[in-house]
């Protein structure tokens, strides 16, 4: 349905809106393995003793994002997956060309 949806509202060829449907979801594969191997990390220091670190990845917080009118699904998963995967929530703007 989405490479249709490109297909009707840019006009690209429905063989090559098929054809990115594979690259969109190995991108949302991606960024899905990613969500689940982003730790922080035990870091030694200078103090006596066994004493450590730790690190703790956390949000920065909101992601604003641009598509551009031309290829906007494989635009949208590009931007929104890295910002779900850290944790950060996602305002998307597409393009009013679109």
């Amino acid at each position: 349905e989405l490479a249709l949806s490109d297909t009707t509202d840019m006009g690209m060829p429905v063989t090559r809106t098929l054809a990115n449907k594979n690259r969109v979801l190995g991108m949302l594969r991606f960024y899905a393995g990613m969500a689940t191997s982003i730790h922080g990390q035990t870091i030694g220091n200078s103090l006596p003793g066994e004493i450590v670190s730790f690190t703790r990845k956390e949000p920065v917080g909101v992601v604003g994002a641009i598509i551009p009118w031309n290829a906007p699904t494989a635009a949208s998963i590009w931007k929104i997956g890295p910002a779900l995967a850290t944790g950060c929530t996602i305002v998307l703007k597409p393009s009013e060309e679109a």
